[in-house]
């Protein structure tokens, strides 16, 4: 019995977490703000794929595929948005990490965060969610980084916990029925 109780509360955690991530549900909305300081709903992007990124500036791995999604945005974007790639910091100050994406990583991409104090009051009618809640809780990231392969339905197609290869994302794309070739 002494055995059984901990394997069973494992058990149960992984499969929480699992729960949470499961391709076919729902992904949850949120409020956030993105780089130039505009109010950001999940729900802004009906309708299209989203490419849901969850990076922080300590995350090597991270950092590292921030290029890849540009590339795949510049290269299946040409007529019109068929895909959105939103990449959303884990919690850091809004000014740290607006300016290390702008200086150290060369990207356009759709980037968001919590807002900073200013601008909770600038949209004071606004209830922001905060990134470390909605990564750890609501969408329960658990590595650095997740990816989340989101329908233009609005439910989660794939996900992937780690570092992406050319390959996989061309393969998760492909569930979205977004086509890109290595």
């Amino acid at each position: 019995m002494q055995r059984t109780l901990p394997i069973l509360l494992l058990a149960s955690l992984l499969a929480g977490a699992a729960w949470a991530q499961r391709p076919g549900q729902q992904a949850p909305d949120f409020t956030l703000v993105d780089q130039e300081g505009q109010v950001v709903t999940l729900r802004d992007f009906a309708g299209k794929p989203v490419v849901l990124n969850a990076w922080a500036s300590w995350c090597a791995f991270c950092i590292e595929e921030i290029p890849l999604f540009q590339q795949v945005h510049d290269a299946v974007n040409l007529d019109g948005t068929r895909v959105t790639f939103l990449l959303v910091n884990l919690a850091e100050d809004f000014g740290v990490a607006t300016s290390f994406l702008s200086e150290e990583v060369d990207t356009t991409l759709r980037s968001l965060y919590d807002p900073s104090q200013q601008q909770k009051e600038r949209f004071a009618d606004v209830d922001f969610d905060s990134t470390r809640n909605l990564l750890t809780r609501t969408y329960r990231v658990r590595g650095m980084p997740t990816t989340f392969f989101i329908g233009a339905d609005g439910s989660i197609s794939s996900v992937k916990i780690g570092p992406l290869t050319a390959g996989e994302l061309a393969s998760h794309l492909a569930g979205l029925g977004v086509e890109w070739t290595p």
